[in-house]
């Protein structure tokens, strides 16, 4: 009587193990679709915004792009851009990361205050 609680046991753990083995299904939710309100926001940054002190511009698409002119240099980086509550984060190809804050017509960076040139 015991081989077979133990062969039972056996049996309910290698199911067990198998069922946690097992892939997510197919049914997973769609990812996220750009609201319309996000739209508007990348819409509202397209142009170029410069900051003379630091001879940097960058020209945001409405499509959600960005490229950079730094001191001189055209086209330094180029990336994706969010806009979520007031934050812009700059995505770049190169890997890094930028956080400014929208304050009317000027984005606030570490790196230096952009202003609207153009829309």
């Amino acid at each position: 009587m015991s081989i077979r609680i133990i062969l039972a046991t056996s049996v309910m753990v290698a199911a067990g193990l198998l069922a946690g083995c097992s892939s997510p299904s197919e049914a997973t939710d769609p990812a996220p679709k750009p609201s319309s309100q996000s739209t508007e926001r990348l819409a509202e940054l397209a142009g170029s915004w410069h900051d003379e002190h630091e001879n940097w511009t960058v020209h945001f698409s409405d499509d959600g792009t960005f490229t950079e002119d730094f001191q001189g240099n055209l086209e330094v980086r180029t990336g994706l851009y969010t806009v979520v509550d007031g934050v812009v984060t700059l995505e770049g190809g190169d890997g890094n990361s930028d956080k400014g804050t929208v304050k009317g017509d000027t984005i606030e960076f570490r790196l230096g205050t952009l202003k609207r040139m153009t829309n």
